[in-house]
C-alpha cells in the first residue's frame, strides 16, 4: 500500500500525463470537469491512468507541489509587453504633470474666487450704506414736500382770503 501511494505521489509530482488527458473517473457532465481538466491540462495537478481520483484526499506536501506550480507559472508570465510598460510609464508621467498644471489653476482660481468674495462684501458694505443715505435722503425729501405742500395751501387760502376782503 505504501509502495502504491509512493508511486502515485511520483507520479503526481512528475506531472506524468496522458497525451489526450482523457479523465474517465469523473463524467463530463459533472460541473466540475471542466475545471478538473484545466488544472490538468495547466499540469498543475496529474492524472493517473486516465483516473484523477477526485474523492482522494491531497496531502499538504501535495498541496505545496500544487501551489507552487501555480505561483511559479504566475512569476514566470508577464501579462504585460515593453511597449505597454513604457505606455503606462508615458501616461503616468503625462497625467502626473496634467495633474500638476490642474492643481496650480486651481489654485489661482481659488486665490481669484477668495479676492472676488472679498470685494463682494466691500462692494455688499458701501451699497447697504448707499441704501441707508438714500432713505434719509428721501425722508428728508418727503418732509420737504409736505412742508410745500402746507406752504401751498397756506398760499392758497390767503389768496382767497385776500380776495374775499377785497370784494
Amino acid at each position: 500500500m505504501k509502495i502504491l501511494y509512493s508511486l502515485l505521489l511520483l507520479c503526481f509530482i512528475s506531472n506524468i500525463s496522458v497525451a489526450e488527458n482523457v479523465i474517465t473517473d469523473i463524467p463530463k457532465s459533472d460541473p466540475y470537469y471542466s475545471s478538473v481538466e484545466n488544472v490538468v491540462d495547466k499540469g498543475y495537478m496529474s492524472i493517473f491512468g486516465n483516473q484523477f481520483y477526485g474523492d482522494r484526499t491531497i496531502t499538504r506536501k501535495e498541496l505545496a507541489i500544487v501551489v507552487d506550480r501555480i505561483n511559479t507559472r504566475l512569476e514566470s508570465s508577464n501579462p504585460f509587453s515593453k511597449s505597454d510598460v513604457q505606455e503606462l510609464t508615458n501616461l503616468s508621467q503625462k497625467f502626473k504633470t496634467y495633474l500638476a498644471e490642474n492643481e496650480t489653476e486651481s489654485n489661482t482660481s481659488k486665490d481669484s474666487v477668495s479676492k472676488i468674495l472679498g470685494e463682494q462684501k466691500v462692494l455688499n458694505h458701501d451699497l447697504s450704506q448707499i441704501n441707508a443715505e438714500l432713505r434719509s435722503e428721501l425722508s428728508v425729501v418727503k418732509q420737504e414736500q409736505e412742508t410745500q405742500k402746507l406752504y401751498t395751501w397756506i398760499g392758497i387760502g390767503a389768496v382767497g382770503l385776500l380776495s374775499l376782503i377785497a370784494n
